[in-house]
């Protein structure tokens, strides 16, 4: 599990997050990736604290955001308002690598275009596995 917030918090990033965190969050652009390193353990479930910020849903409205896992869908997860959004969802077990580093993408399909062509997806606060 990773916070924002955390001085290590880089190391989860793989790509497509804003390059500092804005506090206890960080901005997700249009095809944010993390890493996670899983030892052996029981089953796991995918957690992530996320909003959607009132000015960013004013240009996409509703969005949908794919979770893969390893490279394969874990979910969608769908997000009708601005605000605050906790999603918990098991991971089956074909989906992860034990005792090895696991990516997830959580890719939004619906960004608000800014200057110099940055893509805002959501704010995430924090996100990982779950005994």
């Amino acid at each position: 599990m990773v916070a924002m917030s955390d001085p290590q918090a880089d190391e989860y990033i793989v790509e497509g997050f804003r390059p500092s965190s804005e506090g206890s969050w960080r901005w997700a652009l249009d095809h944010p990736v993390l890493r996670f390193y899983l030892p052996d353990s029981g089953p796991l479930e995918f957690v992530m604290d996320l909003t959607l910020p009132e000015q960013t849903f004013a240009v996409t409205g509703p969005v949908t955001i794919r979770i893969a896992v390893n490279g394969r869908e874990l979910d969608r997860m769908r997000c009708d308002r601005a605000g605050a959004y906790a999603y918990r969802h098991p991971v089956a077990e074909d989906l992860l690598r034990r005792n090895a580093t696991n990516t997830v993408a959580v890719t939004p399909d619906k960004t608000a275009p800014r200057e110099g062509g940055e893509k805002l997806g959501f704010v995430l606060s924090r996100a990982g596995f779950a005994e």
